[in-house]
């Protein structure tokens, strides 16, 4: 008797897929260079590979965080290796008006040069910046002055129009860059917004503020007013041409409302605590000088956004006064914001974070040489003295810069070095073993080859059988 062999051939044909289906895996890891693609080829494994590529990229713009604050570094040392040789030139001016050996002509050729370097140095500070934050001077000042313009402001308006130049020549003093904004205040100059920009922020504003005038008898609502002119809270819709353009580089946003009276009109529904709340979280200072009778409707406005509440007298006296308050109060701030935080890292905790020391202040106001003159051999001795301190301050800050930089250099080769160990780990859960796949092609191969021989081998041994018992 003869056996067609059937379950024989049956397991062949049945081995020959299995094959080529683990040939077709293994050619598909190739092509791509992965091991796995998918999370059927290692669930575990694709998890712990997402999470390292996806630290990897985050490192990667840390890296540029760090390259782009190496960039500014050098900015400011730039800078301030302008400044330290003007500082020098100007020490040798000194030196040669301190001798009473030289006439007053030649003393006053020399005054000459020691203020233009002067000049010179001040435009250098203001000047070094790196994407719009300046490096080695203060921040400017944005500053928006609400005047009221009812008819009952007659007699204050003659000091307000006094009292402000005098407040921006207070802030140019020490050494602040202050831009104002004069906006008249009234529903009957404006219904719907309760105000009209006279002059926008920047430029010369004092022809404007000569030039106030007041319209009658209108409503006053400073919470609409000042949401309106910040772009917080539109009252005439979605886009509002009363809006002023504070500038996203400036340090401080100020408000300065004057006003004899409260609010007397309500243009927007939002009452003094969400006024003040909307404002402080939108980086603005309000400041206000009224009448003691509005304190209530003021004090949350200003408190919690760090403004001053002042009061005026009859006729508009004290005016000077609170314009002094609100000066010191600006400067303060000013002083305080001196530092720069780079994330430097993957995560948010403080050991991502990198802090610099921005801005360096190298303005002839911040050196202490702003009123420093070599007119006569004594005030040159002076200057001398004032010009050593002044390049002690330079140096000082060179070399705060000088270790900034040393420490994100060192950050940047800490982040290189990182990353190439993630890349690494990566590579070996995600990465194909080429070596290993060839092997395993070639093992596949053989066995899809040996396979169909071993059909074909089948196939004969069937014909043969059948021809056989055909006879």
């Amino acid at each position: 008797m003869f056996s067609l062999r059937a379950p024989t051939s049956a397991g062949l044909v049945a081995a020959l897929p299995r094959s080529q289906g683990r040939q077709a895996a293994v050619i598909e890891r190739l092509a791509q260079g992965t091991r796995v693609s998918r999370a059927a080829d290692d669930a575990a494994g694709l998890g712990v590979a997402t999470n390292l590529h996806t630290e990897r990229r985050s490192l990667e713009m840390a890296r540029r965080n760090v390259e782009g604050a190496l960039e500014m570094s050098r900015v400011a040392e730039g800078g301030l290796v302008e400044i330290t040789d003007m500082l020098q030139r100007m020490r040798e001016l000194a030196i040669a008006s301190a001798s009473e050996t030289i006439a007053d002509d030649e003393r006053a050729y020399l005054q000459d040069e020691y203020n233009e370097l002067l000049h010179e140095i001040d435009r250098s500070a203001r000047k070094a910046e790196f994407d719009g934050r300046r490096l080695l001077a203060p921040q400017s000042i944005d500053i928006a002055i609400l005047i009221d313009q009812s008819d009952s402001m007659g007699f204050e308006l003659a000091n307000i129009q006094a009292e402000i130049p005098r407040l921006s020549s207070l802030l140019a003093a020490q050494g602040l860059d202050a831009n104002f904004a004069i906006v008249g205040v009234s529903t009957l100059g404006d219904a719907v917004d309760g105000n009209t920009i006279l002059y926008p922020l920047g430029g010369s504003y004092q022809s404007t503020l000569a030039s106030f005038t007041l319209t009658g008898v209108g409503g006053m609502d400073p919470y609409g007013v000042m949401l309106d002119l910040a772009g917080l809270n539109p009252l005439n819709g979605t886009t509002n041409p009363d809006s002023l353009l504070f500038r996203t580089q400036t340090q401080q946003k100020v408000f300065i409302y004057v006003s004899d009276a409260g609010q007397e009109v309500d243009l927007s529904g939002i009452d003094q605590a969400t006024t003040a709340t909307m404002l402080a979280n939108a980086g603005f200072t309000v400041h206000t000088i009224t009448n003691a009778a509005n304190n209530a409707e003021y004090s949350t406005l200003t408190a919690v956004t760090g403004g001053t509440l002042n009061n005026m007298t009859g006729f508009g006296l004290n005016i000077d006064t609170a314009i002094d308050n609100i000066s010191a109060n600006i400067a303060g701030a000013q002083a305080v914001n001196g530092y720069l935080s780079v994330q430097a890292g993957v995560n948010n905790d403080a050991a991502s974070q990198i802090t610099l020391g921005f801005p360096t202040l190298a303005t002839p106001f911040s050196l202490g040489i702003d009123t420093t003159t070599i007119a006569t051999s004594d005030d040159a001795l002076d200057a001398i003295d004032a010009l050593d301190a002044a390049l002690d301050l330079v140096n000082e800050g060179r070399s705060g810069i000088g270790a900034n930089m040393n420490r994100l250099e060192s950050a940047l080769n800490n982040q290189m070095a990182y990353s190439e160990s993630l890349a690494q780990s990566e590579s070996v859960i995600r990465d194909a073993d080429y070596a290993l796949e060839t092997s395993e092609l070639a093992r596949e191969q053989v066995i899809s080859q040996a396979t169909i021989a071993a059909m074909v081998q089948a196939g004969n041994l069937d014909r043969g059988a059948i021809s056989s018992l055909l006879g």
